[in-house]
């Protein structure tokens, strides 16, 4: 802004007005409004030129836009700004959606807590929640909440800042989660109470999570950890977390042996997230094996509320230094339909898989969706339709709000006209750049840490006004932005007689590729997939990829897996068998093991040139297809 002030667009959408056009009070519709809380109404003249009108100007301060040679939107000039002739319509009333609906998306919070994050505007997303009374009586809650009288408590004199004075504990869940886990690590700061959770098969990964835990919190904070509090667990006094805390000189202090109450700010924490995490558990009748899941969705949405201790900003906020979004959260076990990107399957296969959302990624935009068909978890991040469950209730949350969200929306700073883009991966290409990836269900697959980083969409301007019709159904400006796109009407499947080809496609169909290099040596071409195997670590060798070296004090080896696809020509075909070694890159975090990402690919931008440059020429294309062509290559 003029100020140099930062201000979040926290919607895109559509404003329907009615504008003075030739003496005429006309309704019309501005398409790509974005949102801005306390925003004066600003409406660019350059927008309205790149459109097409033409602006005549007169002396007698009125201003006059034509479209196509017709009389349009007229202004007046008043203390050197124009004045669009615009009057607001009234809105219908906006679909209020109860405290008890975001209390169960929020993993069952305290009733105050979500009370105080709407009033004080601690995060966005919640300004359409009703206004009534919140200390409502939620039985799920009496259920998995109930516990004993607390301890009275002292206040301490000493007053770390965030990221100086860290507790820590360690949780056995008894049950595996289906990522193969049992024990659940917390890690909370004492000044800004940000926790971050870590999972584990086994106690002796403890360390290692700790070190990570420190070493974030210095990053984001750039305070140094002063104090390290923790039980007498054998976990935490291991050597190797002793001689860390030695030559960092973080003080480690050890709590009285079972005395709870001598921890209680990390054993309350323990027991916040366990009671929320058993709620949305119950809520949805899940299996146990989701445990992780539910913890660590709670630990996802507390960062991002306001509670006793914070009650002006979320620990999110004190961290990171930026205020959280809520309008994405949906309640956890919700029915989802997660859109299959091109390529992923026949013509008349269905367009979405039904899954169920058991959380959201701390690193990027996704949703983590679980396919119980498959038993695999997928993260995708837009094009997922949400049906929101009561199952308390057993009735859909449909009437309060749509129950889809296609995220539309954008939260990015507005800077002097000038839009700041994420890190990482953008979205400047387009849908074509849309992924649908899948993690399998083994005991290897990724822990998802809660580390919370900036998340922004950003959509482009536009605004039509048509003269023909002008009468459309969108009211005024919403607080909220665009939840859907326009559908249509879905055709009814129609089936054809077989054809020769079909014995093809039936080929095709049954060649399915193989997801472990058990299975792969175990198929019927398991000669194929060797020699593609040897090929591959042929091409490493001769590219230099790696080289042995000792792992680092308190750094973690990231595991590989092999990932195999059949190629088939235009007629089913197999042309090809390729096998790609990758690293599960994944478990890495943003911000500690690395700052920025690069993709070597060919921009769509870039092909449709050529394409266009070829087809001008009349120039003959030959598609080449080069085994490792970015393999290790140079990046400039």
């Amino acid at each position: 802004m003029a100020d140099n002030s930062l201000m979040l667009v926290k919607g895109v959408g559509a404003v329907k007005v009615k504008a003075l056009i030739n003496k005429v009070w006309v309704e019309i519709t501005i398409y790509q409004v974005e949102y801005v809380p306390g925003g004066a109404n600003l409406l660019s003249e350059n927008v309205l030129l790149d459109k097409g009108l033409v602006v005549s100007k007169s002396g007698n301060n009125q201003i006059i836009y034509y479209r196509d040679g017709q009389r349009d939107i007229e202004a007046e000039r008043r203390d050197g700004l124009q004045i669009m002739k615009f009057k607001p319509i009234v809105n219908r009333a906006m679909a209020c959606i109860k405290p008890v609906v975001w209390h169960e998306r929020l993993a069952h919070i305290n009733s105050k807590f979500l009370n105080d994050t709407k009033d004080k505007e601690a995060a966005y997303g919640l300004e359409n929640m009703k206004r009534e009374d919140v200390n409502f009586k939620c039985e799920i809650c009496m259920r998995a909440k109930s516990k004993k009288k607390s301890y009275v408590t002292v206040e301490k004199t000493v007053k770390y800042l965030p990221g100086e004075c860290l507790h820590s504990d360690l949780g056995y869940a008894n049950a595996i989660s289906r990522n193969g886990n049992s024990y659940f690590l917390v890690v909370k700061d004492e000044a800004s109470a940000f926790r971050q959770v870590y999972f584990q098969k086994k106690k002796g990964e403890t360390a290692m999570n700790v070190i990570d835990a420190i070493n974030f919190m210095r990053t984001q904070t750039g305070n140094n950890v002063k104090m390290f509090r923790s039980d007498n667990g054998g976990e935490y006094k291991c050597q190797e977390l002793v001689s860390f805390f030695s030559k960092r000189g973080i003080r480690f202090g050890l709590n009285s042996p079972q005395c709870s109450p001598s921890n209680g700010f990390v054993e309350r924490e323990m027991r916040i997230e366990q009671d929320a995490a058993r709620s949305m558990l119950i809520q949805s009748q899940l299996h146990e094996s989701h445990w992780e899941d539910a913890i660590r969705t709670a630990c996802y949405v507390l960062n991002r509320t306001l509670s006793t201790k914070n009650t002006e900003k979320t620990p999110y906020e004190q961290v990171i230094g930026k205020k959280p979004t809520l309008q994405h959260v949906r309640i956890f076990g919700s029915k989802a339909f997660a859109h299959i990107t091109n390529g992923q399957g026949k013509k008349f296969d269905d367009k979405a898989t039904e899954c169920i959302l058991v959380g959201f990624d701390a690193h990027s935009k996704n949703y983590i969706l679980y396919d119980p068909a498959e038993g695999k978890y997928h993260y995708q991040a837009k094009h997922v339709n949400f049906i929101e469950t009561n199952a308390s209730r057993r009735e859909s949350i449909t009437n309060d709000e749509p129950d889809e969200i296609i995220t539309t929306f954008s939260t990015k700073e507005v800077r002097n006209d000038e839009t700041e883009q994420t890190d990482g991966a953008s979205e400047t290409e387009g849908e074509e750049a849309e992924t649908y990836s899948s993690a399998s269900n083994s005991p290897q697959q990724t822990n998802p840490k809660v580390h919370q980083h900036n998340e922004t969409w950003a959509d482009e301007i536009q605004w039509e006004a048509s003269q023909e019709d002008r009468n459309f159904v969108n009211t005024s400006l919403p607080p909220q932005p665009s939840s859907s796109k326009p559908k249509r009407e879905r055709q009814q499947r129609k089936f054809y007689q077989a054809g020769s080809g079909d014995a093809n496609v039936a080929m095709h169909a049954t060649n399915t590729e193989p997801t472990t290099y058990s299975a792969a040596l175990s198929s019927k071409y398991a000669g194929e997939w060797k020699e593609a195997m040897d090929s591959e670590m042929r091409s490493h060798s001769e590219n230099g990829t790696w080289r042995l070296v000792k792992r680092p004090v308190g750094k973690k080896v990231l595991k590989n897996r092999w990932v195999y696809k059949i190629k088939h020509n235009p007629n089913g075909e197999i042309e090809k068998f390729k096998a790609r070694l990758v690293v599960k890159g994944f478990n890495q975090v943003k911000g500690v093991d690395y700052t920025e990402t690069f993709a070597p690919v060919s921009r769509y931008e870039t092909i449709r040139t050529l394409l266009s440059v070829a087809a001008a020429r009349k120039l003959k294309l030959v598609q080449l297809d080069i085994g490792t062509a970015y393999l290790n290559s140079e990046l400039k």
